[in-house]
């Protein structure tokens, strides 16, 4: 089975059958449609079964670079849903066991719980393919910027493209939510802003050189991201441009994804109102700075009745 038919089996399976397990309910503020919540009205245990679901039956395809998945028997071989789930949790307990692959960390502190969920989020939720995640973006000796998680690119207009500078967090409460996405904006004592010129170039001198993982069904979009990447590089390369200015001339435009899983039993969207302000306010005075002239921001706050370490837990059990 070639790469792009398995990908798109496996695109349909997790619209049908994990998407409305975490993404659902969706809410917006009545000012500021760029800032949403998704809310599961069901009890903890289901809660906690759902959570558990979509994080294992995703781990392969989020952990695994695409084209390797073209060569899983598993995945390729079933037929219907339930061996395509059975398939999917066995492989993700193969990798899991392998250590290797993924080293096994702290949960406290573990990032794959949220970057996992916004990989979703993007891939699935609203089918704006990944331009490089965990597969693509990791390796043994490979410097790996601290910052974006998640890469996203989708094609625009025909014949345009908008990358999608994506953070995550899965964290205790909605304050440790929005504190740390504000932190990510701004900086720490020992950690630069990302929403500064000087990361943004940084991260995207990083990005570009990297071989991505693309999950199109459509070839032409492929092509026009390739086409675009290397426009972007021959003026890097070329004509001594920053990232920055190469994405200005180029009028390309960087959406901001500020994407958090938190614990909370306040579900009222507009009551929450100020906890996305601190965000957008912040990125909306940081933006100016950085010169970038085509962009837009997204914050997705989706509250859940167990706690984060429940969650964690309960992932990381491999039945």
């Amino acid at each position: 089975m070639e790469v792009e038919n398995l990908l798109g089996k496996l695109k349909e399976y997790y619209k049908n059958n994990c998407k409305q397990l975490v993404f659902v309910n969706e809410k917006k503020l009545s000012d500021n449609n760029s800032c949403k919540m998704y809310f599961l009205d069901v009890l903890n245990a289901q809660e906690l079964k759902n959570y558990k679901k979509l994080f294992q039956e995703y781990y392969v395809s989020y952990i695994r670079n695409r084209d390797i998945l073209s060569v899983c028997k598993p995945l390729i071989e079933a037929t219907t849903d339930s061996e395509l789930s059975s398939a999917l949790i066995n492989e993700g307990k193969k990798i899991k066991e392998r250590s290797i692959i993924y080293p096994d960390t702290d949960t406290r502190s573990e990032g794959i719980y949220g970057e996992l969920f916004d990989d979703f989020y993007l891939n699935i939720v609203k089918d704006e393919p990944v331009m490089m995640s965990y597969s693509v973006r990791s390796g043994f000796n490979d410097p790996n910027p601290k910052g974006v998680d998640i890469l996203g690119i989708r094609v625009i207009n025909n014949d345009e493209c908008e990358f999608i500078f994506s953070e995550a967090k899965f964290v205790q409460d909605i304050y440790s939510a929005s504190d740390a996405l504000y932190n990510d904006i701004v900086g720490t004592t020992t950690q630069i802003g990302h929403v500064t010129k000087e990361y943004i170039n940084r991260y995207l001198y990083f990005a570009l050189n990297k071989n991505h993982s693309l999950n199109f069904e459509d070839s032409d979009k492929i092509e026009i991201i390739k086409s675009k990447v290397l426009d972007i590089n021959e003026m890097i390369i070329n004509d001594n441009v920053e990232p920055v200015d190469a994405f200005n001339n180029l009028n390309i435009k960087i959406r901001f994804d500020f994407f958090a899983i938190y614990h909370d039993d306040n579900y009222d969207i507009e009551q929450r109102k100020r906890f996305f302000e601190k965000v957008a306010n912040q990125f909306n005075t940081s933006i100016v700075t950085t010169g970038i002239n085509n962009y837009d921001m997204e914050i997705i706050f989706i509250p859940t009745k167990n706690t984060s370490m429940d969650l964690k837990e309960g992932m990381k059990q491999w039945d």
